[in-house]
């Protein structure tokens, strides 16, 4: 049973959207699906249970502004899977000078906040998702007001790719169950240019708690009315760790837009 879930909870009826009944702010996500290692999709609910409409308008609307994005050196085709279970679609990567296709996203989708993504070259060879397609699950969780919980993943980069996609966010969304991704343990196994993304995403976190903190202890300074012979000389030096603080967020801020216009490279192994 996940987390949270309530035993004497009422189930669905056919056709009704599971969140109007059984309210939940996560998003579940996983690079494997249980299924794998079944013979059968018995334990997939049935599609009609859920109203997936809010996901397929997403990805529908993604590929269209990523085909509309002059920027980009890629495009993307929508494909949608008939099932009996569940919502599944295809986001196909293409060469946008010459349509040759380069990899694909699988998205698997149940109880409505069960989402199962993982990618293959054009060689049905399996990779680890680009970098966007973390990024676009994460505006999808948050346009919904849901959390993001790490679930069923087992390659470091995978989960390195998810942790980047959060925290880059604006604002960052709140992870359950995320990795420690800078254990030891994972030296090797997380792509270098995720790991530089990582670190200024995090410094520009830091920066940002800093000045805060300056702020709140300004505020409170100003709020106990109290006045010494060195107030001058504070207000002077609160003011040059804000102006400071605002450098600082300035320039991290610049960098974080410069990471948002990387595009990873496509995984070779």
């Amino acid at each position: 049973m996940a987390d949270g879930e309530d035993n004497n909870a009422p189930s669905p009826a056919e056709g009704q959207n599971v969140l109007s009944v059984i309210p939940t702010n996560t998003l579940e996500l996983s690079e494997n699906s249980e299924q794998d290692e079944q013979t059968n999709n018995n334990s997939l609910v049935p599609a009609n249970r859920y109203d997936y409409s809010t996901y397929e308008k997403f990805f529908r609307d993604l590929c269209d502004e990523a085909n509309n994005d002059s920027e980009r050196d890629y495009k993307l085709e929508y494909k949608e899977i008939v099932s009996d279970s569940g919502y599944q679609a295809d986001l196909v990567r293409k060469n946008k000078d010459n349509d040759e296709e380069q990899n694909t996203t699988h998205i698997t989708i149940n109880d409505n906040n069960k989402v199962v993504m993982n990618a293959t070259k054009a060689d049905n060879s399996k990779i680890v998702p680009d970098q966007d397609r973390f990024d676009d699950l994460v505006e999808l969780a948050h346009n919904q007001g849901m959390e993001i919980k790490f679930c069923n993943i087992s390659t470091p980069e995978y989960a390195a790719r998810l942790y980047l996609a959060c925290i880059k966010h604006k604002p960052p969304v709140k992870m359950i169950e995320a990795w420690d991704i800078h254990n030891d343990e994972f030296k090797g196994k997380i792509e270098e240019s995720t790991l530089q993304q990582i670190e200024i995403c995090e410094r520009i976190s830091a920066v940002r708690n800093h000045g805060q903190e300056v702020n709140n202890n300004v505020a409170g300074n100003g709020a106990s009315g109290q006045q010494t012979p060195n107030a001058g000389n504070n207000a002077n030096g609160q003011q040059g760790a804000e102006q400071q603080s605002s450098n600082a967020g300035n320039n991290a801020a610049t960098q974080l837009q410069q990471i948002n216009l990387l595009r990873l490279p496509l995984q070779n192994d």
